[in-house]
Order: C-alpha cells, then structure tokens, then sequence
C-alpha cells in the first residue's frame, strides 16, 4: 500500500478525487466492526502515524474538514496478520 492509500481512509486532501473515507463511514456507522487484514502489506504510516493517534484519542478526524471528527467508543477494531506462517 502506498501513502496515498493510507491517507484516503482520513479523506482525500484537497485538489484529489474525493472517495469513500474511514471516517464518513463511521460518522454514519458509529457501531461499526472495522477490519485491517494483513497489516504487515499496509504502509507503516498508517499505523504509526494515523491510526495509533486516532485509537489514543478515541476519536478519528476528516484530513478535509477538521470538524467532522468521528467517536470511536462503539468501534471494534480488528487487525489480522500472516507474518507468523
């Protein structure tokens, strides 16, 4: 996964092609199940970076519009890994 791809589950920043983000989703879904399969692929500023500050936060904000922050109190969060086969 390149950085790209990791930024988009925040929202695409401005100037790009706007998809389905992470955080819209769990703005209309707070009891979500939320699944990262094979972590090891994904870039490692997804984790470090995005993903570690969100889940100490408990909340998950729009990189585009700072004030839609989506509340991960009622989000599982699942992460499988193959690096041990």
């Amino acid at each position: 996964a390149t950085v790209e791809d990791a930024n988009a589950l925040f929202g695409a920043p401005p100037g790009l092609q706007q998809g389905v983000c992470l955080v819209d989703l769990l703005l209309e879904n707070p009891r979500a199940v939320v699944v990262f399969d094979e972590v090891e692929k994904a870039h490692e500023s997804l984790f470090r970076e995005k993903l570690h500050s969100a889940l100490s936060a408990g909340s998950m904000a729009h990189k585009r519009d700072r004030t839609r922050v989506a509340p991960l109190s009622e989000t599982f969060f699942f992460f499988t890994s193959n690096c041990f086969e």
